[in-house]
């Protein structure tokens, strides 16, 4: 189990080193209508964890990522 939480700190340390810097303002409202969005990292291919199985998710799932010197937007 230690081996599979370092991967999964070394994979949250490459998100972070990854993200697009947010250019404009972004106001949370729950929609990504701002034109920031568009230069956002993209992360796509994730898989079923509870049970342990490691399939593939069985809903398309898509995680956009912007940082700025106030946080990450995710």
């Amino acid at each position: 189990m230690q081996g599979l939480a370092a991967a999964s700190v070394t994979s949250l340390l490459a998100v972070f080193s990854s993200t697009a810097a947010a250019l404009g303002a972004i106001e949370i409202d729950g929609t990504l209508d701002e034109e920031t969005w568009a230069s956002a990292a993209t992360y796509t291919g994730f898989f079923v964890t509870k049970p342990l199985s490691l399939e593939k998710a069985p809903e398309k799932t898509q995680v956009l990522v912007l940082q700025s010197e106030e946080g990450l937007y995710i």
